[in-house]
């Protein structure tokens, strides 16, 4: 329900996020798209994102080019009821984020993150079990 959403993206965590931007502009939404990686060289999709309709609303930020810089407090210095943020990339990298934009007057309702870990499961009461292989009989 936004009418408009600003996607960060660190290193990988481009994955997801592209995939929203790529809906977002599909749908004819109004959205920006910041990605932060060390380097454009180790920047994933880098050349498929700058080929993208909606290559106009990416801004780059790597850490080998300083005139990139992510200037946090300029891009979210305006925080609005129907803007929300999109975060997905290292543990550090979204905390500072969204760290900033709550710093800025962003409401928690408003901002939303993207985990690529899962939540550790309990496997100490799992069971064994083996393996026939039909070709050879031989049993793992």
């Amino acid at each position: 329900g936004a009418q408009r959403s600003v996607l960060f993206a660190g290193g990988i965590g481009i994955t997801p996020i592209l995939c929203m931007a790529e809906q977002l502009s599909h749908c004819g939404q109004a959205f920006e798209l910041h990605y932060c990686a060390r380097s454009s060289e180790r920047a994933a999709f880098i050349e498929r994102i700058r080929s993208a309709p909606f290559a106009d609303r990416l801004f780059v930020h790597f850490d080998e080019q300083p005139e990139t810089a992510l200037d946090i407090a300029q891009v979210l210095g305006n925080p609005q009821a129907d803007v929300h943020l999109y975060v997905c990339g290292p543990g550090g990298f979204m905390q500072h984020v969204l760290d900033s934009a709550k710093g800025l007057g962003w409401q928690e309702a408003n901002l939303h993150r993207e985990y690529f870990a899962a939540a550790p499961v309990d496997a100490s009461n799992d069971g064994s079990f083996s393996v026939q292989v039909g070709s050879t009989g031989q049993v793992f």
